[in-house]
């Protein structure tokens, strides 16, 4: 292929090009015509309304004097009846809310709610109708009305969401520390009777075991006698559970004033002091199980070998609880800290406590009363 060919072809494409664009031209030309055309159509002329209006239209809806009337009576009921509703259900107001008056009091709601409902719905039907039939300020009428219950009705949703969430919070808090107040209140209140009532238990365990023991030899052959026996020694001592168990923790034979009263297993260590011959008492303590014990232990053996593996996040939350104390709790300096604050101020002070169970180490043995 030539030059010449190349450039020839080239004007074709060219003549092509503009032929086409020109023919574009003129249809985007017509289109805009037609469009102006119609905008012109559209558009009133000037002087004239832009909202042809109804000569004959009716007034607005809710305008009359009998309607502001009829909305101020139902409003103003509505109110009186809300009040009245919350003083009887508070029992504020000389009426008692018996089951028949706060029946009454919800109808009377009820049907006071039913009539605003369909008093704003009459309105809201009276100005949708002006809007169809072009009344005029029908529209402002709508968009105000539609401007003030948005400002009126939006803070108040937001704030009955507000209130609502804090105080149900405020009243979930208040009731929880209550409720938790309450219910340690009465677990001290029944450890203080278990304490004050344990001596007194352990005497009347040990002289029912005496009267066992002594009828022994009539009973030895007779398993009903010793249960009758049993029951008689349990019904004078008002003891409302009484086991005979063996060295296992095993039950022998029981005497149960109900029989749904449950058989809890002594502790190992106990059953080991019982047969030792001794009384033990199995008695509640702050502490929850063995490992605490030893916590609550180290807390307070300061320099020694115990008191040196003490963990200081354990010990700070013995201490929220009151289970150890320091002096500083105490409200006691540690420069005035000393034996004669405590109450077992010797050895054989906590021997005596103890009833003879506390068996000390021969090296404690010498640590004697101090000033």
């Amino acid at each position: 292929m030539t030059p010449d060919d190349v450039v020839s072809r080239l004007k074709v494409v060219a003549a092509a090009a503009a032929t086409r664009l020109e023919a574009l031209g003129r249809q985007a030309a017509e289109a805009a015509r037609r469009g102006w055309a119609r905008l012109k159509s559209l558009t009133p002329a000037a002087g004239d309304p832009l909202e042809p209006l109804a000569e004959d239209a009716p007034a607005l809806p809710g305008t009359s004097d009998r309607a502001f009337r009829i909305g101020l009576v139902v409003v103003s009921l509505s109110m009186v009846s809300a009040l009245a509703t919350y003083l009887i259900l508070s029992n504020l107001a000389p009426i008692a809310p018996s089951d028949e008056v706060v029946l009454y009091a919800l109808f009377i709601n009820l049907v006071l709610v039913i009539a605003m409902v369909g008093v704003i719905a009459y309105q809201g039907a009276g100005l949708w109708r002006a809007w169809r039939r072009k009344v005029a300020g029908a529209r402002l009428h709508v968009r105000i009305v539609a401007l003030f219950s948005l400002i009126a009705a939006l803070p108040a949703l937001l704030l009955a969401i507000a209130a609502t969430s804090t105080f149900s919070r405020s009243l979930d808090s208040w009731f929880n520390e209550k409720t938790v107040s309450i219910v340690r209140d009465a677990t001290g209140i029944g450890k203080v009777y278990l304490l004050e009532h344990g001596p007194v238990i352990r005497t009347e365990a040990i002289n029912m075991a005496r009267d066992l023991d002594e009828a022994a030899a009539d009973v030895a052959n007779n398993a009903e006698k010793f249960r009758e026996l049993m029951i008689g020694q349990a019904a004078l001592r008002d003891i409302p559970a009484a086991y005979i168990i063996d060295k296992a923790g095993a039950v022998k034979l029981a005497v149960l004033e109900d029989e749904r009263i449950p058989y809890v297993r002594p502790p190992q260590g106990l059953i080991r002091e019982a047969n030792k011959g001794h009384v033990p008492l199995l008695m509640p303590t702050k502490t929850e199980g063995l490992d605490e014990r030893k916590a609550a232990i180290a807390a307070i053996a300061g320099a020694t070998e115990i008191g040196l593996r003490v963990d200081q996040r354990r010990t700070a939350d013995l201490r929220s609880r009151g289970i150890v104390a320091t002096p500083g709790d105490l409200g006691v300096r540690r420069t005035e800290a000393s034996r004669t604050l405590l109450a077992a101020r010797s050895i054989d002070d906590l021997v005596a406590w103890s009833g003879g169970l506390y068996k000390p180490p021969a090296k404690f043995r010498s640590w004697g009363e101090s000033s």
